[in-house]
């Protein structure tokens, strides 16, 4: 309900709710699927949120072999099935096991078939993968290539997803654009989302998409719009708490950008900041957004045009 954990407070808070999960299944048939399927969702969900991926993989994996040996009970559409295969897939990219996960999403893929009404859904999460695939590897004249293949498919699809997945798809979609330096139609794809209100503050995407709108608008120059961005971002964190260091170099590094004129300085501002994000990238927590996008790389940029 309240999304990712951000610091140790909150995972005591997850950790009592583990605790619980405990008592709860031991009131249950144990061997069940229904109670070893939730049991294993939850463990995995916990793992994940507590900055344990290697854990809520080897979950992942027994949850697995829990659905292959109860196909007659996925139900139909198998939501639960998809988006466990999902969680394989983030955990597989947190590892940057990048060969590993073409065998996950041919499995999607052969759920199509089966499961008519389920069809938007698993094609756009197969369109979702692949193309992270490809910008995770900074391979981003192929990412684009394959946006444009899909692009027909994902527009006749939108209309008949949930608002979540289509903030997904916006959000791949923006930054492959970004990587291609279309800035101007990297803030169309998003635009919609920003604008819907309500529906978009309650989304996991809903930070990720704000930050990579900043760094567009960076890219363009928008100076007054920043500033007033910047300040609205930054309230709407601290109602959880402190910034993560995170995002606080992120903002950070873009003000630098915009408002250092004195070149050498900027340059050894911006090579301070890289320093600080290279610390973080094995904390769990910080993980949640710098997940999301490949801040470092954009930072690399910036100092190249500034060194």
């Amino acid at each position: 309900k309240q999304g990712p954990v951000r610091n140790e407070e909150e995972k005591a808070k997850l950790n009592d709710l583990a605790f619980n999960e405990l008592q709860a299944i031991s009131g249950q048939n144990k061997n069940s699927f229904e109670a070893q399927k939730l049991h294993l969702l939850f463990q995995s969900a916990y793992f994940m949120k507590t900055g344990n991926p290697k854990s809520s993989l080897k979950v992942y994996y027994e949850l697995n072999e829990l659905f292959e040996q109860n196909r007659k009970l996925w139900g139909n559409p198998p939501f639960l099935y998809i988006n466990h295969i999902r969680g394989i897939l983030n955990n597989l990219r947190w590892f940057g096991h990048y060969s590993e996960m073409p065998y996950f999403i041919d499995k999607l893929r052969n759920l199509t078939s089966g499961f008519p009404s389920a069809q938007n859904s698993i094609q756009s999460l197969i369109f979702v993968f692949e193309s992270l695939m490809l910008t995770d590897q900074k391979l981003y004249a192929e990412a684009l290539a394959h946006l444009n293949r899909e692009l027909n498919g994902i527009s006749e699809r939108m209309s008949n997803l949930t608002f979540a997945t289509q903030a997904e798809i916006a959000l791949q979609t923006a930054v492959v654009y970004f990587w291609n330096q279309n800035y101007k139609q990297a803030l169309k794809m998003i635009r919609p989302i920003l604008n819907a209100g309500k529906p978009f503050s309650q989304l996991p995407q809903t930070k990720p998409v704000r930050f990579l709108n900043i760094l567009i608008r960076c890219e363009l120059r928008d100076h007054d719009y920043l500033i007033s961005e910047i300040r609205s971002v930054e309230r709407d964190l601290k109602k959880r708490g402190e910034l993560l260091k995170s995002e606080e170099i992120i903002l950070k590094s873009v003000l630098l950008i915009l408002d250092e004129i004195d070149q050498r300085k900027r340059c050894k501002k911006l090579l301070q900041q890289k320093g600080n994000l290279l610390n973080l990238k094995d904390n769990p927590f910080e993980r949640q957004l710098l997940g999301s996008f490949d801040y470092l790389a954009w930072l690399e940029k910036q100092i190249n045009q500034a060194c």
